[in-house]
C-alpha cells in the first residue's frame, strides 16, 4: 500500500529536503496509472482522441479479459468511451447497422488520424466469411509508439443486438503487453 505524506510536514520535521519539482515527479510517479498498474497502455490523451475518433461510428460496449483473444458473454449497452487502456483486456465495439462496410470505415478512420498500418486486409481473400454475420478480420496498428490491434469477430451476447441499430459483430480493440 502506497501512503502519500505532506511533502511540507515531512520538510518542516527535518528528515530531508525535497525540492516542488522533485517532490512533483514523485507524487507523479507514485500516482500514474502506469506506477500503480503495470499493464497500463502509455497513451497520451492526444491518442486516446485519436482512437475515440477512429471508433466515432461505433458503440462501446465495455472491457474484459479475454484470455485467447476469445471474449465472454456481453451486453450491448453503449457505455462511455474509456479514457485508459490495459494490455491484454478486449475493448469491445459494436457497429450501427447504418455503415455497410465496417472494413474501409476502420481503414478510412485510422488513416484520416494518423495511426500508423502495420497489417490490415488488402483485399476480399484476406476475410474470412463466416455463414451469418459480416467478415472477420484484423487490423495490427500502431498509435503513436503502442502497438494494437482491431479484430472482427462474431458477437457473443447475453440478449440480441436491435436489429435496426447494431450489427451482431464485436469489433475488438486490444493492445499487446510490452
Amino acid at each position: 500500500m502506497i501512503q502519500l505524506v505532506s511533502v511540507s510536514a515531512v520538510i518542516k520535521r527535518g528528515k530531508f529536503k525535497l525540492s516542488l519539482l522533485a517532490s512533483l515527479t514523485l507524487l507523479g510517479a507514485c500516482c500514474s496509472g502506469a506506477f500503480l498498474n503495470p499493464e497500463a497502455v502509455a497513451l497520451n490523451g492526444n491518442e486516446i482522441k485519436k482512437l475515440a475518433d477512429v471508433f466515432e461510428d461505433f458503440g462501446y460496449a465495455g472491457a474484459y479479459r479475454c484470455p485467447d483473444l476469445q471474449v465472454p458473454v456481453h451486453g450491448v449497452a453503449v457505455q462511455t468511451f474509456p479514457r485508459s487502456f490495459t494490455a491484454e483486456r478486449c475493448y469491445v465495439f459494436h457497429l450501427t447497422t447504418g455503415v455497410n462496410d465496417g472494413l474501409a470505415l476502420l481503414l478510412r478512420h485510422l488513416g484520416d488520424n494518423g495511426v500508423e498500418l502495420t497489417r490490415y486486409p488488402r483485399s476480399s481473400k484476406d476475410l474470412v466469411y463466416p455463414i451469418e454475420g459480416g467478415p472477420l478480420f484484423r487490423i495490427d496498428f500502431r498509435v503513436g509508439r503502442t502497438p494494437g490491434s482491431i479484430l472482427v469477430v462474431q458477437g457473443r451476447h447475453r440478449e440480441a443486438p436491435s436489429a435496426d441499430h447494431w450489427k451482431p459483430d464485436d469489433y475488438i480493440l486490444v493492445f499487446k503487453k510490452r
